[in-house]
């Protein structure tokens, strides 16, 4: 699914220190360390479980999802893909993967660096499907 997106392609993305990076498409059922709003700290690790993957070109996709992406794409034209085919609906757990009383849900959406950023108020954030970034700081203590 291609959505209009304002702006223009000419944007860099830095997430932190680092750039973003290519990165394969999350599991169903998987647990993964995020970091909100992409800050590459320890202070802003999260996790989160990933429920279902969503087709928007063959599901039946709710309009007010569809909406929420739109929108979403639109309005951080520099962070988002403005194509979109699979995206991933997550909940947010502990480091144990259970989730919490009152469970927070996101979507995370293709970026225009092929990493996955999740969307929503005050739960974005980058997904590190392959831990780089965790290995980073990791790296970075020794």
């Amino acid at each position: 699914m291609l959505f209009k997106q304002k702006g223009n392609d000419e944007h860099f993305i830095a997430i932190g220190k680092h750039t973003e990076h290519d990165t394969s498409a999350p599991e169903v059922g998987k647990v993964y360390k995020a970091f909100d709003d992409g800050k590459i700290r320890w202070s802003r690790l999260d996790y989160w479980r990933i429920d279902e993957a969503i087709n928007l070109d063959t599901d039946n996709v709710d309009l007010e999802i569809i909406n929420l992406i739109a929108e979403e794409i639109n309005d951080c034209f520099w962070l988002y893909s403005p194509e979109q085919h699979i995206i991933y609906k997550a909940t947010m757990v502990d480091e144990n993967g259970r989730p919490y009383t009152e469970p927070t849900e996101c979507f995370f959406l293709r970026t225009k660096n092929k990493s996955w950023f999740g969307t929503g108020f005050l739960v974005a954030g980058l997904l590190d499907v392959d831990e780089y970034y965790y290995n980073k700081l990791l790296k970075e203590e020794q």
